[in-house]
């Protein structure tokens, strides 16, 4: 084992791992953290290996940027616990769940009474149930630099989101997959194979939560009708060998970092 491949060895060996007993074969067993810098490290790694893979074997491969309205943006709001206590750095982030009726989009459906498709006003597919808090401890600076970068009033522009915040609704990127697998169903047929990657961050400058997604797969009815298939929402790129590849790896090792 050379240099390069003891400092490979050793940075990606966990620094908390313990030894422990199979309580099924009695067999002593060594079990990583998960949660260290080498366990993060080797998930990520792990993770970047399968989408890679993935992709040598796949025909097609994709890259979607689903992206939000600023209305529908999930939001939240942060309070100081102690707002009269000078040495308090215990902070509450607050997430209320949304109002059905307040998120309406237009949608084309079938109208059995007319027998044709018309254009009706929905609820937009969005969560409706997040709804949780936590504490957390962070300086006044820090809280002060926050809410400048990633209000979402975005210097007056939006002034009814006001010390509004974004964050990232898991739901919403589950319900985005389940209607994006409904579309390919519809224009392609059930039985066509995708393999989807996706994965959420929060962009470095405002913070704004968005999701990256990679479509894999090896049917020529999917290819043909990609288009018809991705929301409007949501922009779409084929993917090159280099590139937007590199992105979302380094998202995803980002993503295991944190």
């Amino acid at each position: 084992m050379d240099k390069v491949d003891t400092i490979r060895f050793f940075s990606k060996r966990c620094y908390h791992g313990k030894n422990v007993i199979n309580p099924y074969t009695g067999q002593l067993m060594y079990q990583p953290c998960g949660e260290c810098p080498a366990c993060l490290t080797r998930k990520a790694s792990i993770r970047s290996m399968r989408v890679s893979l993935q992709k040598s074997l796949s025909k097609y491969a994709y890259f979607i940027n689903p992206s939000y309205n600023q209305k529908y943006v999930p939001k939240c709001q942060i309070f100081k616990v102690h707002p009269d206590d000078p040495d308090s750095n215990l902070y509450k982030l607050v997430v209320k769940p949304r109002c059905k009726g307040d998120y309406k989009m237009v949608q084309n459906v079938y109208s059995k009474k007319y027998k044709k498709v018309i254009k009706k006003e929905v609820d937009a597919p969005l969560s409706y149930d997040d709804d949780f808090s936590y504490y957390f401890n962070a300086s006044d600076d820090y809280i002060r630099d926050f809410r400048e970068q990633a209000n979402l009033n975005f210097t007056g522009k939006y002034p009814q989101f006001q010390d509004y915040y974004g964050y990232i609704s898991r739901k919403d990127g589950q319900l985005f997959v389940k209607r994006l697998r409904k579309h390919i169903s519809k224009f392609a047929g059930k039985y066509e194979k995708v393999h989807i990657y996706f994965v959420s961050e929060y962009g470095p400058v405002h913070f704004r939560p968005h999701f990256h997604l990679l479509l894999f797969t090896n049917s020529d009815k999917v290819a043909k009708n990609i288009k018809s298939i991705k929301e409007k929402n949501a922009a779409m790129n084929q993917m090159p060998e280099a590139g937007l590849f590199k992105k979302i790896t380094n998202v995803i090792e980002n993503q295991a970092e944190r």
